[in-house]
């Protein structure tokens, strides 16, 4: 049993050798833009007080004037969450002479919220960052375009790409004197993340000649496949003698 499975193994090997020098192998890119519909920005509010009870309660009131200058923004109260809330140490450097171990100068108190933006409140972005940084917050960790749409824009950037494939296997076998035949392979390339956001950090572009590449107002999405066509059996490559003479 072991002996036929192994020849079946090696026929299989076999055929897969005499396929594969017959076929040829193009891949193939596309990238469309659309205007974004919906959008999210992360900021923080962060305090530093030697008592770790007043950096809390600085943090806690500085909070909750944010949270209510974005509900007079007319940001909804579902579409602000609290990803994260931290408490940090902060210790006293010592000199190169000292020793021992270093005292605690005091704590920083971190809140980190999410807000979201659909397409009724994408008009106030710039507005609520604006008010966010003037009532309570100091960081703008990052800002998201998106479009609530990306699955139907990223199905016909696919179809793109294998269209270019298509084409390319084409122009390929024309040069050669042959014909494409089937496809027998697809794969899917990797699509980065950032092909369906575009994430800049408020005051200044955080990804530098990405952004300058990207139309203003819209975001890119991308696809990228590799294909495998065999060549049509009725065509042939012309013997290496006869090009060569």
């Amino acid at each position: 049993m072991i002996t036929a499975l192994l020849f079946l193994g090696f026929l299989v090997s076999i055929h897969a050798a005499t396929d594969q020098s017959r076929t040829v192998t193009v891949t193939g890119s596309a990238e469309m833009y659309v205007v974004p519909d919906e959008a999210t920005i992360t900021i923080g509010v962060e305090t530093f007080h030697q008592q770790l009870q007043k950096a809390k309660s600085e943090n806690d009131a500085k909070s909750q004037l944010l949270l209510a200058a974005l509900k007079e923004v007319g940001i909804p109260e579902d579409r602000i969450g609290v990803d994260t809330i931290d408490f940090q140490l902060s210790y006293k450097q010592l000199d190169y002479q000292e020793a021992g171990i270093p005292s605690i100068q005091g704590y920083f108190a971190k809140r980190t919220y999410t807000i979201r933006f659909c397409q009724k409140t994408l008009p106030l972005l710039e507005k609520a960052i604006d008010t966010s940084l003037e009532n309570g917050a100091n960081r703008i960790n990052d800002i998201t375009l998106s479009s609530s749409q990306v699955r139907v824009h990223r199905d016909e950037a696919r179809r793109m790409a294998i269209r270019a494939a298509k084409e390319k296997a084409q122009l390929f076998c024309e040069e050669l004197d042959v014909k494409v035949g089937r496809p027998i392979q697809i794969h899917e390339g990797y699509a980065p993340q950032f092909s369906i956001q575009n994430k800049v950090a408020y005051g200044g572009s955080a990804g530098g000649a990405d952004i300058g590449r990207t139309p203003l107002g819209q975001i890119p999405i991308t696809a990228q496949v590799e294909v495998v066509f065999e060549i049509d059996s009725s065509s042939h490559f012309e013997h290496k003698d006869d090009i060569l003479s």
